[in-house]
């Protein structure tokens, strides 16, 4: 508030100066008169409402009734009523941060509890703990409660920190106060060291006892002990040891220990013994002295007694009841000794030990306790370590005791040590008899108060315009009217604190970061006890909820319109003295939104239609309102927006539909710029509708051995389906559609199936169950139609049942035999794993020109050991590993299946279901192995009849170890070896352990006269010969060859070739003459033989028909990775396959696009690497394959290649210089950058505030550069850039680049206190730059070490306060320095002028001798508290003294001969060590104590001799009175008579 005292300026002077002043209720404001007509109250509170007005006065008139005064107005200051939102839950207030255990004190190894309160608040609280100013994250905790710990276990010494925490439940971060943690260290045991001043302890030595504890925390009470009784004890205030001096006596000797205690369990030393060595010579005058004195007592004593009796016998005893013969008992007088005795026995206490003579050791101090303290004494001076706690009040009142200045009767007392805020009450005192009329008050000669009566002058609250020179006068009378002035008192206002300086952390805040402020202030060390508050300020409005205790202001949140002016003020709790801060102007910076990212959320992790889905749309960084939207590719409005203070949000879909799978992308924007996401992809998944099941049946009737299709399908649902097939409720098998729709099942009927048939589909997300279908399944067999073949077949199937079971029980004992392991037999190459039962998987096998189809497929797998086990739903077969292996491929069994067991194995199964389910078994090997092939030698597939072939089966390894099966038309023969020779015509197959069965070769045996014999294999592009052969050679002639009926050549060769087939097929023969009889020619044709080269059909010859081979299949071209990215490479894959009999072909490859070859044209390899492909390359691709003969080529069919562009993200602005710091006339580098994108990109950038772009580049990289040079002021600002390949532009953030200036040279200042600096004395000194860009760190430093450091965060200068010690004397020098340069200032030189301590020495008595009593006084005049003083002799330790409240400190020593010489003391008080002058001890005689050791010894003679002699003459005496008496009895002697009263106790005396 500003209050203005409006006047109106005399038109006839208008260079009359005013002078102007305030009051409130009579009380005047600010500092007085003053020429500013307006005045500046900061900050108005409740208490400051009351009546206001100005006066105004002439400023040259001295006349104080010249003024004038302006009307009353009253100010009522009113509280600010809190306007707030009603929202749904309740925010975060008043959150506190509590210690466990309380006061923040915690000792090493113990557990610590940080407990976060909140007063109020509601939902899910987050709360977080940080470790020191810099907030150092600790613990984070989410839960539904106002209270949550933070617990450290196990505490170290760098625990040891400020902490604080914070709570936020959505409404923004609250701060609790700074709370201070210190971890006390236990003290380690001390360790006791004992130094002596020579080789040997003797006795009258001096002993320095030094106890030290390497490990604990300040400060350290050390006692030490002599056999466990204290000696005394000394406290170390800042750790370390102590010493403690001990004067030899002889019964010094003995064990000596210490022990450490800093308020935790004390640590004692271990014992060192100390043995002391008494000279023999003392030890022969001690006896001597003993003697004398004992002879000297006993004389005396026996002339004593003697008289005693003497007396009695010779005048009586007197009578006891006479009063007059007792006289009263003297009252004992209290003692004035100090080591006077007490009723109550007192603990001796250690200190310096006084030698009184060289005999005798006094060293028990008593300190005994006056119940009441006179006036004029002073209570007794003891050991610091043991001083009462009110002899610190008597020295705290006597410092603070007020000065007298007296005159003759009128005195002014004030206190001497008065600071701001302080009451101040002078009192002007004045002699009793005198009667005072009026009194008055001045300051440096003006009045201040005046008074008819004598009074006081109270000044409530003291500022520092109150220092001064004060006196008073009084005038009054005794006998006549006097006045009389008081001596001047001088009373000096000292500043309690320091003008505080208001600091942020961090300096440059940006937007939702939390920002502390720090009102930084100190307190006068001899009032640091003052509590003060602080209040802080923006704008005129007070920050947070007042005044609080804390310097600290802790802000959870600064956004872009908190930027403005900040200030502080400090102020007492008593609110009487207040100081404010200067302004500080705080920018809060804005940060983009960067890193833009979508995620779904939806129950399961699967988008269901029907069900919620969530898209969670976040940034990564950004500040301020960001405004989210949502959108879905392909569509135009957005899906929602959103604008709220967070870094996300969120989008609900309540009930997805199918419609809504696609590409979702969301964009954030804070007003720098739209940022978008990824593309995310969300597949919609539809549960299954219910299936259909459909029968299709092969007749009008279902019969046994028919084949039904069962068809399931559902209308609706997410592929991939599995259908499961049910026959009442047992499951039949399953199936999948990898792409939706239905699926089949193919059953073999049976009696058993009649009944209810139904499905089943699921596809994870719900199974679903068709309506059940009757099947009715009529007949006995699949030859019903037939009934006399049904007849016979029932027969004989009859009979072959009966044949089985005869066998088994004939055959029942060799089943071992049949069924062991075969040791000729190897192991099956690839033998299937053992696994858990399979279930019968149901397919259509369809084996090679069967005449009944069996559906049923059994999985067969190796069980451990000899046998292996074949199974299936309804029955389980162990068979031999012999017999599994041979069934493991396409076996189709009937009968004769059944016979071929019996014959191989000479014997049948043990299992009789085996036999029976062998007549409707079909078993299938459901892994496709490699087939094998049939060689023939020679390779014709045509011969005589009397001739014979070979057969060689081979497979895709080079050789082929055993284990081979032969079949003639579907029958297995004996023979397993890899070549076996034929004469027999039909069909061949054969079949290896590593393959299936090859396909079948037709040979045949003619008994023609002429055949056609053309070479087998025939493969495309081989060259084939066809050869005309006779029975008889030589009886054939005139070989022709035909082909279609058409005539090939007029060769009449015997052989003919038809060069690389490719379209040779066609019906091929040859005719020859045959001689006959009688040199007659006969025509013979043989038989016609179909080639057909394209293969995989079969050529019909008559009823027999052969089949063709292709050399490789059909190439197919493939490109990894399937979907091309742009800038990607890409292999293209050029896939067939050779023929395993013509695995050595050589082939060669060539790729196009559209009709372009690509690559270097033909190549042995079948793949292409593409380096790159781009958006252009999108086309179709093909291939072709082609022997290295060129005789046969194959090409591929056409695939389309779409290759995908990227979209750039996440573009960054990078600035080199870094930090974006230049120095005018640099050059200025702007380097953008995206982490992903494809494709020709292009590049802009731009600088906010003008329209056009700075520069922009197109090239296909992922960064590109813009260099600036020569940059000048203009160009400072915030720059980003944007990035594009056709996607939309992507903006970086926005980075600021400011144009540095370099420091100039700084100039430093000195500010001293007075005209001389002396120790103790605290210096500013003042370093400040002229011209240089903020911020500038300046350090300052002393003879080049440096002293320390301070940072100006907007410019301008710094200051430094320097507590001066000795060693500061010397150069001053700063530095400056903003990233851009250092600068040092000129040094200035300061001598510091040291306060030297005085040693002063207290003898006794008028001479110095031994065994005098010493008192060494030293005393520093100026150094703030607490000083530790050191003693010292011929620059030998004698002690230490510490003063904790200042002044001097004493220390008593007793003398002795060798104490002369020269003593000095020093002191210290952690600033640094001060060394007083040396002063010179000499002793001037002997020991007093050896001066009177002669005349008392002399004496004991003469008075031990003197009781002897008059002992002998009393008993002389008393024999001669003996014999001249009467002798009387014993008995009759008279008994004195006892006195009445009771003899009174002695007086007692009180202490």
């Amino acid at each position: 508030m500003t209050l203005t005292c409006k006047t109106q300026q005399l038109a006839q002077k208008p260079d009359v100066q005013l002078k102007f002043c305030f009051f409130r209720d009579g009380q005047a404001l600010g500092l007085g008169w003053n020429s500013s007509p307006e005045l500046q109250i900061a900050t108005m509170w409740r208490e400051d409402s009351g009546s206001y007005w100005c006066e105004e006065k002439i400023a040259a008139l001295k006349d104080t009734r010249s003024w004038s005064r302006s009307r009353r107005v009253h100010i009522s200051v009113q509280r600010p009523s809190c306007v707030t939102c009603v929202r749904a839950g309740i925010p975060i207030r008043d959150v506190s941060l509590e210690i466990q255990p309380p006061g923040g004190h915690v000792m090493e190894g113990e557990k610590l509890v940080l407990v976060c309160l909140a007063a109020g608040g509601t939902g899910n609280i987050t709360f977080l703990w940080y470790k020191g100013a810099l907030g150092l994250a600790l613990e984070k905790k989410t839960q539904r409660s106002l209270t949550a710990k933070f617990e450290i276990p196990t505490v170290r010494e760098s625990d040891a920190e400020k902490y604080y925490c914070a709570a936020d439940n959505g409404y923004g971060p609250s701060l609790s106060g700074l709370v201070s943690v210190t971890v006390r260290i236990p003290v380690s045991r001390p360790v006791l060291t004992l130094k002596s001043p020579g080789a040997q302890t003797m006795m009258g030595d001096m002993v320095e006892l030094r106890c030290e504890a390497q490990r604990g925390s300040p400060p350290i009470q050390y006692r030490f002990y002599h056999k466990n009784v204290t000696l005394g004890s000394s406290s170390a205030p800042f750790g370390g040891g102590v010493s403690f001096n001990l004067s030899l006596t002889a019964e010094h000797s003995g064990n000596y220990s210490c022990e450490a205690k800093n308020g935790w369990e004390a640590q004692r030393s271990e014992v060192v013994a100390l043995n002391i060595t008494v000279p023999a010579e003392d030890r022969r005058e001690l006896l001597t002295s003993v003697m004398e004195g004992l002879l000297g007592i006993l004389g005396p004593t026996a002339g004593a007694l003697l008289l005693c009796c003497w007396l009695k016998r010779k005048i009586g005893r007197r009578s006891a009841r006479d009063p007059l013969s007792h006289p009263p008992s003297p009252t004992p007088q209290e003692s004035n000794y100090l080591n006077s005795a007490a009723p109550e026995q007192q603990q001796p206490v250690y200190e310096n030990v006084n030698i009184v003579s060289g005999d005798e050791v006094y060293s028990l101090v008593y300190c005994v306790q006056q119940e009441q303290r006179t006036a004029a004494g002073k209570p007794p001076r003891t050991h610091a370590g043991d001083r009462d706690p009110s002899d610190i009040y008597f020295r705290l009142k006597e410092e603070n005791a007020p000065v007298s200045e007296q005159s003759d009767w009128l005195t002014l007392l004030a206190p001497s040590s008065v600071f701001e805020g302080d009451s101040v009450v002078l009192t002007c005192q004045r002699k009793r008899d005198w009667k005072v009329n009026t009194m008055t008050y001045y300051k440096d000669g003006k009045m201040l108060h005046f008074s008819n009566k004598a009074s006081s002058f109270p000044i409530p609250s003291v500022v520092l315009s109150d220092s001064g020179n004060y006196h008073c006068t009084a005038t009054g009378r005794k006998y006549f009217q006097r006045t009389d002035i008081s001596a001047e008192v001088n009373i000096e206002v000292q500043e309690l604190f320091l003008q505080p300086v208001l600091t942020v952390s961090p300096s440059w805040p940006t937007e939702g970061s939390p920002v502390t402020l720090t009102c930084e202030t100190q307190l006068s060390p001899q009032r640091s006890y003052v509590q003060l508050q602080f209040c802080f300020f923006r704008g005129g409005r007070a920050r947070g909820s007042g005044c609080s205790s804390s310097p600290e202001l802790q802000i959870p949140a600064m956004w872009r319109e908190d930027s403005g002016s900040y200030w502080c003020k400090a102020e007492t709790v008593t609110h009487r003295v207040r100081k404010w801060s200067l302004q500080s102007q705080i920018h809060v910076q804005s940060v983009p939104v960067s890193n833009v990212t979508l995620e779904t959320q939806a129950p399961g992790g699967q988008v269901i239609e029907g069900r919620t889905l969530v898209l969670l749309c976040s940034v990564a960084e950004g500040t301020g309102n960001i405004t989210f939207s949502w959108h879905r590719e392909a569509t135009g409005p957005s899906l929602g927006r959103q604008t709220q203070h967070s870094l996300s949000a969120e989008l609900e879909i309540p009930a997805v539909r199918e419609a809504d799978a696609g590409q979702y992308y969301c964009r954030a924007d804070n007003g720098h710029g739209p940022i978008w996401s990824k593309m995310v992809t969300v597949p919609v998944r539809i549960p299954v509708s219910r299936p259909v099941l459909t029968l299709g049946a092969p007749g009008a009737q279902a019969a046994v051995g028919d084949v039904v299709e069962l068809r399931c399908e559902t209308q609706r649902g997410s592929p991939p389906i599995l259908y499961r097939f049910y026959h009442e409720d047992v499951t039949l098998g399953s199936s999948s559609a990898l792409f939706g729709g239905g699926a089949s099942f193919n059953l073999s009927l049976m009696e058993e199936h009649s009944g209810n048939v139904s499905c089943e589909a699921d596809n994870g997300l719900g199974a679903q169950r068709s309506e059940a279908v009757p099947l009715t399944v009529s007949g006995t067999g699949g030859y019903r139609r037939n009934p006399v073949t049904a007849s016979v077949l029932g027969g004989l199937s009859g009979a072959l049942g009966f044949v089985a079971v005869a066998l088994f029980y004939r055959c029942s004992h060799k089943v071992s035999d049949a069924f062991g392991p075969n040791p000729q037999e190897s192991p099956h190459s690839s033998p299937l794993p053992a696994t858990e039962e399979l279930q019968p998987v149901y397919a259509n096998v369809d084996p090679v020109e069967a005449d009944v189809v069996y559906s049923q497929v059994w999985s067969i797998q190796l069980a451990e050991g000899s046998g292996e086990k074949l199974q299936s739903g309804s029955c389980q077969m162990h068979l031999p590993r012999k017999l599994a292996h041979q069934i493991r491929s396409p076996c189709f069994c009937g009968c004769w299946f059944c016979s071929w067991l019996l014959e191989e194995n000479n014997q049948f199964s043990t299992h009789l279901p085996f036999a029976f389910t062998c007549l409707h078994l079909s078993i299938s090997y459901l892994g496709i192995a490699p087939k094998a092939f049939i060689l023939l030698k020679p390779p014709w597939s045509r011969f005589f009849k009397e001739e014979t072939v070979t057969l060689i089966c081979k497979d895709r390894h080079s050789s082929v170890q055993g284990g081979i099966s032969w079949y003639y038309d579907k029958k297995l023969l004996k023979r397993q070896s890899e070549e076996i020779q034929i004469n027999t015509s039909g069909y061949y197959k054969c079949k290896t352990q590593g393959s299936s069965f090859s396909d079948p070769v037709l040979v045949e045996f003619l008994s023609d006269w002429l055949i056609l014999q053309a070479s087998y294999p025939v493969f495309e592009g081989d060259n084939v010969v066809l050869k005309c052969r006779a029975k008889k050679e030589e009886e054939a002639s005139a070989k022709i060859y035909y082909k279609n009926e058409k005539r090939l050549s007029d060769s009449y060769s015997s052989k003919f070739m038809l060069n690389s087939v490719s379209r040779d097929n066609g019906k091929y023969h040859c005719t020859a003459s045959k001689a006959t009889f009688l040199f007659i020619t006969k025509s013979e044709t043989s038989k016609p033989l179909m080639i057909q080269v394209q293969g995989n059909s079969y050529i019909p010859v008559g009823n027999r028909a052969r089949q063709g081979n292709k050399l490789f299949s059909p190439p197919v071209l493939r490109a990894s990775p399937s979907h091309s990215i742009e800038g990607n490479p890409v292999t293209l894959k050029c896939e067939t396959w050779l023929s395993p009999q013509k695995a050595d072909t050589q082939l060669q490859f060539r790729f196009f696009k559209e009709n372009q070859a690509l690559g270097s044209g033909w190549s042995s390899s079948p793949e292409l690497q593409i380096p790159a492909l781009w958006t252009e390359d999108s086309w179709s691709y093909w291939c072709q394959a082609e022997t290295v003969t060129h005789n046969i080529i194959k090409r591929s069919l056409r695939s389309q290649i779409h290759v995908q562009r990227v979209p750039v993200s996440d573009v960054t602005l990078e600035i080199q210089p870094p930090e974006g710091r230049i120095v005018g006339g640099g050059n200025l580098v702007l380097i953008c950058s995206v982490a992903k994108g494809t494709g020709t990109i292009t590049f802009s950038w731009h600088r906010e505030g003008i329209e056009r772009s700075l520069g922009r580049k197109i090239q296909r990289s992922l960064s590109a550069e813009l260099q600036i040079p020569s940059v000048k002021e203009g160009d400072a600002g915030r720059y980003y850039c944007a990035a594009d390949n056709s996607k939309g532009p992507i903006l970086s953030q926005r980075i600021r680049v400011t144009l540095g200036i370099p420091v100039s040279c700084p100039v430093l200042t000195l500010g001293a206190p007075g005209a001389q600096a002396v120790v103790g004395d605290v210096v500013e000194l003042r370093c400040e730059a002229q011209r240089g860009s903020p911020p500038i760190l300046y350090r300052f430093y002393h003879e080049d070490v440096g002293l320390g450091s301070s940072s100006a965060p907007s410019g301008g200068g710094v200051s430094f306060n320097l507590s001066l010690a000795a060693e500061h004397s010397g150069n001053f020098s700063c530095e400056a320095d903003n990233g851009l340069g250092v600068q040092r200032s000129d040094s200035m030189t300061l001598n510091v002028t040291v306060s030297r301590p005085i040693l002063t020495l207290n003898p006794v008595g008028a001479q110095d001798m031994a065994g005098d009593v010493l008192e060494l006084r030293c005393e520093a005049q100026r150094g703030s508290p607490p000083i530790l003083y050191w003693f010292y002799h011929e620059d030998v330790t004698l002690g230490n003294s510490s003063a904790p409240f200042g002044g001097g400190a004493s220390f008593n020593l007793s003398l002795m001969e060798e104490h002369s010489g020269n003593y000095s003391c020093i002191a210290d008080n952690g600033l640094g060590a001060q060394r007083s002058e040396v002063v010179t001890l000499n002793f001037t005689g002997p020991s007093r104590n050896k001066g009177i050791l002669i005349p008392v010894r002399v004496t004991g003679w003469l008075v031990g001799i003197l009781g002897l002699a008059a002992a002998a003459v009393v008993l002389v005496g008393h024999f001669r009175t003996q014999r001249k008496s009467v002798p009387v009895g014993i008995g009759s002697l008279p008994r004195p008579a006892l006195p009445a009263q009771t003899p009174k106790s002695p007086p007692t005396v009180s202490h």
